[in-house]
């Protein structure tokens, strides 16, 4: 039986060769044969090569995840003297608008701002309102009324607090003693 010797690839001077031997046709060459044997590594490394290939396609078009986060601000206001609740009110929705807008232009991956606003009046603070809207949101209505929660006892605790009756103030000693 007859060996037929093919050159397929070289490597330097080092030379491989596939040596095929045919027995189903007496040991005559089958061009079928020899074009499986030559063709099948052919086909395994363009495989390789266009799977490789799909790869950094997708991975170069494909942007990278991005961590969304929400961004939390705290503002403090103090209340003056002869200035009213509903001014203070007005007061705290313009810098709850100024702080959520600035929140969402100078980030982009912020997607929900929370601004809590805190009244400030002769050392006592208390909370009076918090906005909380998401990007999408704010940017359909950038309104604070809309997405604020108003605080309904602030203005009960402001006014109980700071405006005590003259008799119980604690510099005079009660009755009796």
């Amino acid at each position: 039986m007859p060996k037929l010797s093919y050159p397929v690839k070289q490597f330097g001077e080092a030379a491989t060769e596939i040596v095929m031997t045919n027995k189903a046709n007496n040991g005559r060459s089958s061009s079928a044969h020899w074009a499986r044997a030559a063709i099948a590594p052919l086909g395994l490394g363009l495989s390789v090569a266009l799977s490789g290939g799909v790869w950094l396609a997708e991975a170069g078009i494909a942007p990278k995840v991005a961590q969304a986060y929400t961004t939390r601000v705290n503002l403090f206001l103090s209340q003056g003297q002869d200035e009213t609740f509903e001014a203070l009110v007005r007061r705290a929705d313009n810098a709850a608008r100024a702080a959520a807008q600035r929140s969402f232009d100078s980030d982009i991956l912020v997607t929900e701002v929370v601004v809590t606003v805190t009244a400030d009046k002769l050392g006592n603070t208390l909370p009076i309102m918090q906005l909380q809207a998401s990007r999408e949101q704010w940017r359909n209505r950038p309104d604070p009324r809309y997405w604020s929660t108003y605080f309904p006892n602030a203005q009960d605790f402001l006014d109980a607090t700071f405006n005590l009756p003259e008799d119980a103030s604690p510099e005079s000693p009660p009755e009796g003693e």
